[in-house]
């Protein structure tokens, strides 16, 4: 049963999917369509999952599901990445580049950054070390306002950066 993303309970758990780049309007409403009609046939053991999904900045889809109305199990989130995969590939959308995250700005700027070039983006001036980066690995809807956005500095792709860029900037 798809329900608006409002009407679940803080305690609803989340799988978001990244992007690997923004996509446009078309895309984004042909997704959010496709995302409705599965979460309204979604089942696990047979059991209707009540659920939502949303497409926040045009780059992250957020799934989400009450299990108090019923657990999700392995098969039904096997589904969702199922799904998730099935559209990027007819969209030639990479949802599931682990190594790639997105920062964003103090000037509200979105950045695509990955181990690789998170240093040259900090010394060109690209990315700033105030950066925000999206923690894609939080688990509750509670948590999409209280930990979702975390300071470059202290998440796991700042292992990546030199330390004299660090001290530096």
């Amino acid at each position: 049963m798809f329900v608006t993303f409002s009407e679940l309970p803080k305690t609803a758990r989340v799988w978001i999917y990244q992007a690997s780049r923004i996509m446009d309007d078309a895309e984004q409403n042909s997704l959010q369509n496709e995302l409705q009609l599965f979460i309204a046939n979604w089942t696990a053991h047979q059991a209707g999952l009540k659920g939502s999904a949303e497409i926040r900045h045009g780059i992250f889809v957020i799934i989400a599901v009450d299990e108090d109305h019923n657990q999700a199990s392995g098969c039904s989130i096997d589904k969702s990445v199922h799904f998730m995969k099935q559209f990027g590939d007819r969209s030639g959308i990479n949802f599931f580049d682990r190594m790639t995250a997105v920062c964003q700005n103090p000037d509200g700027e979105l950045v695509f950054v990955n181990t690789r070039n998170v240093n040259e983006l900090l010394e060109s001036g690209k990315l700033s070390k105030e950066a925000m980066l999206f923690n894609n690995l939080i688990n509750h809807v509670h948590d999409l306002d209280a930990d979702w956005r975390k300071p470059l500095s202290a998440s796991w792709l700042s292992n990546f950066i030199q330390s004299q860029i660090t001290s530096n900037s």
